[in-house]
């Protein structure tokens, strides 16, 4: 099991305000999903008590670096206009994507967006 980042995200309570924070790039754990080809991932809803709305799944092949490391967390910079838009089934409470790519490290964004706001998680992938 893979520990999503948080990165980028926007949130408003009706009794606490609202806030806003933008990351450098995706923000994943630092130990990577070990899959094959093609597996299906399935990612709950990291936001206890919320429905997701929409979401949608993008990936990009890992530089050999991230940009920084924070704790258990890594920040990565990536080439605008390179990743890839994956196939995604949004319900309320899961995400499911597969990983029909080709061998190698992916940096894998999953936009999810709720009635309270956005957030971006990060997952660091790797496809053998």
């Amino acid at each position: 099991m893979a520990v999503l980042g948080i990165g980028t995200y926007c949130w408003t309570e009706p009794s606490r305000g609202g806030l806003c924070v933008d990351a450098v790039g995706p923000v994943t754990g630092s130990q990577a999903l070990v899959v094959p080809r093609g597996a299906g991932v399935t990612v709950a809803n990291p936001a206890a008590g919320t429905t997701i709305r929409e979401g949608s799944v993008n990936a990009w092949q890992a530089p050999p670096q991230p940009l920084s490391t924070t704790g258990a967390e890594l920040v990565w910079s990536l080439q605008p206009g390179t990743g890839r838009r994956l196939d995604a089934s949004v319900s309320a409470d899961r995400v499911e994507f597969g990983l029909d790519l080709p061998p190698g490290r992916y940096v894998v964004e999953i936009r999810l967006f709720f009635a309270a706001g956005d957030v971006s998680y990060g997952l660091l992938a790797e496809v053998r």
